[in-house]
């Protein structure tokens, strides 16, 4: 049997060294569950009457995704975030700036937000189990859309977190997030 290693970081050739930063290495993970959440979204056609994603996965890293860019708000904020799943729980945990910036970036009041994110605030819990489920019900999109709102009011209001892969390059220098 051959045997292999795996590097759970970056490739090795990226030029990114480790953190002992916990709140970009949290910023990291966040990004690496949504790109896992991202290719598992992806139809993949078998036939040309058949096509497969893979739901399940991709809304269980998604879901991730969401529940560690929550937290690292809450770190961020020296906030003591709660040691659980639910997306309404972190989001009323977090401190009142990144609420409004949350909401400022969403259009949306916190009723109308707290009311978007419920339906899908205990995704991680049911889908990471889902043959243990009768049903299930997520909305893949909308998890998609919670995760690159808080990505995105994260780069915003904490440029100091660096972003692995993310062209910035080819961004006008008066770019805002």
């Amino acid at each position: 049997m051959a045997e292999f290693s795996i590097n759970l970081k970056s490739p090795q050739d990226s030029g990114r060294t480790p953190s002992t930063d916990v709140s970009q290495e949290m910023f990291y993970h966040a990004i690496a569950f949504f790109q896992a959440g991202s290719r598992c979204d992806v139809n993949i056609r078998l036939s040309p009457n058949i096509t497969s994603s893979l739901s399940a996965p991709a809304a269980v890293c998604y879901a991730l995704s969401i529940e560690i860019y929550f937290k690292l708000l809450c770190k961020l904020s020296g906030v003591r975030f709660p040691r659980q799943h639910s997306f309404v729980d972190l989001f009323s945990g977090l401190s009142d700036a990144d609420k409004k910036l949350i909401l400022e970036r969403a259009n949306m009041t916190e009723e109308a937000f707290t009311e978007q994110i419920k339906p899908l605030s205990d995704t991680f819990v049911r889908w990471r189990y889902l043959y243990e489920q009768d049903s299930a019900w997520t909305s893949i999109t909308t998890l998609a859309w919670l995760a690159q709102l808080l990505h995105n009011t994260i780069r915003a209001s904490r440029p100091h977190l660096k972003v692995t892969y993310e062209n910035s390059l080819a961004l006008p220098d008066n770019f805002k997030y």
